[in-house]
């Protein structure tokens, strides 16, 4: 029986592409680098914000892109960014479970998001990168997610949009499902070999019920 469901956030909850493209390549240009094209970045989205610029650029001052990264963000992110459709439904359809963020994003910068899209209210715990050693696709958030709530991984669900989500979640010892409407495609979702895929944030509920 599931009693918590965890959630990715960029690209499951809130469409956050067109913010992260923003602070990505402004960071560049401050620095001096070229911006890189759009969707290379979407493409790592997920990732975290270090990776993407060793995959992207491989550049020597990799803290201080992220400095300049993470105030652009935080700057410019909330009017950027929008819920996707149907989430304040669905997460108040959800509101018996316990309900978790786990997120690559740092823990400042994604309770920035969700208060300014009214959702911090409806869960019980926000997990962000800079509070595992290992962030996704590492099973430490969801753990230490779990943990905190004092649920077994194992009574757990996470729902994420990337095959990132759906790995963290099996090394986690979650079941996982994979949503379609955020960066990962379905065909991407069922290689990796997510329990279930849904296209709407809506069917989480019925998912949860056949678990």
């Amino acid at each position: 029986m599931i009693k918590t469901i965890m959630f990715d956030l960029d690209g499951t909850l809130i469409d956050t592409k067109r913010s992260i493209v923003h602070a990505f390549n402004t960071s560049l240009r401050k620095m001096g680098y070229n911006a890189v094209p759009e969707e290379k970045i979407i493409a790592l989205i997920g990732r975290p914000i270090e990776d993407m610029y060793r995959y992207l650029v491989n550049p020597k001052d990799t803290d201080s892109l992220c400095t300049v990264y993470r105030k652009e963000y935080a700057r410019t992110s909330v009017k950027n960014s929008q819920l996707f459709p149907g989430v304040t439904h669905t997460l108040n359809e959800l509101s018996n479970y316990k309900l978790a963020i786990v997120t690559t994003k740092r823990t400042n910068l994604a309770k920035q998001l969700c208060d300014a899209s009214n959702i911090t209210r409806f869960f019980d715990i926000i997990i962000g990168g800079d509070l595992v050693r290992n962030p996704k696709p590492a099973p430490d958030a969801i753990i230490l997610a779990a943990e905190k709530l004092n649920t077994p991984p194992s009574h757990s669900l996470f729902v994420g949009d990337t095959c990132i989500d759906v790995n963290a979640g099996k090394r986690a010892g979650t079941k996982t499902c994979g949503v379609t409407y955020g960066i990962g495609k379905k065909d991407e979702l069922k290689k990796c070999k997510a329990d279930f895929i849904v296209d709407d944030i809506s069917e989480i509920k019925q998912v949860v019920s056949m678990i």
